[in-house]
């Protein structure tokens, strides 16, 4: 069947992934720091109601995160290839840290000053215009000419599911938790999510993906040239 074909594919695609083992590692921290991201896109509206941005004001503030993040995917391109994919996620990944600790500050605040949190408003657009961007090419450095359509198929694949269980475990602790304490807590738990994220990060190492990724390329490339039916 259909359903059973597509198992069978993103089976062997998993098994393949495998054998690139800093690929599967950045994949790894990629779903934590992921899960971090989904709810910020989730919930970044309802965050701005609960601090007392409505109407014109949320329409502008999500204006304000959309263009930043536009002007950062931009401007990331421009640098990423000096400094490294990996030093790059990296970057974002503490300004990820950073606002998200101003948030849970915010909460934690009796006022809860709203220019504050427009502020923090860059800071969201930054990381998510910068982590996107730096996350895809660190993907592509890792992988071979021949399965980029597989890996970066893979690669979503793992963002939807983190998508998933990032958004329903920070609603699920904002619900349980009662207030005042239920969104500090959610907070806390979305920085965990790009602390623990940044931590795995630091386990990849750039150069040896590199490595691995044009190994399998000549491989390929010699498989070819021997055997003219290999399709691998």
């Amino acid at each position: 069947t259909l359903a059973g074909e597509a198992l069978a594919r993103m089976r062997d695609t998993v098994r393949s992934a495998a054998r690139y083992r800093q690929l599967v590692t950045f994949l790894a921290a990629f779903f934590v720091f992921g899960m971090g991201v989904q709810v910020i896109i989730a919930f970044a509206a309802i965050l701005a109601g609960d601090f007392g941005i409505t109407g014109t004001g949320l329409v502008l503030f999500v204006l304000q995160i959309t263009l930043t993040a536009g002007a950062t995917a931009i401007a990331t391109g421009f640098f990423q290839d000096n400094i490294g994919g990996k030093a790059t996620v990296i970057i974002y990944l503490i300004v990820w840290m950073v606002s998200a600790l101003a948030l849970l500050a915010i909460s934690l605040s009796a006022s809860k000053p709203q220019w504050m949190f427009w502020v923090v408003g860059n800071g969201i657009g930054f990381g998510i215009g910068g982590i996107g961007t730096a996350s895809r090419s660190l993907v592509g450095k890792f992988t071979p000419a021949h399965k980029t359509a597989e890996f970066f198929g893979l690669w979503g694949m793992v963002y939807k599911l983190a998508g998933v269980v990032g958004v329903l475990s920070f609603g699920q602790v904002k619900a349980w938790i009662p207030e005042p304490y239920g969104m500090p807590a959610s907070l806390a738990l979305l920085f965990g999510f790009f602390a623990v994220g940044l931590v795995m990060t630091l386990f990849v190492r750039e150069t040896a993906g590199l490595r691995a990724a044009r190994r399998a390329e000549r491989e390929t490339a010699l498989s070819r040239a021997t055997d003219p039916t290999d399709r691998a």
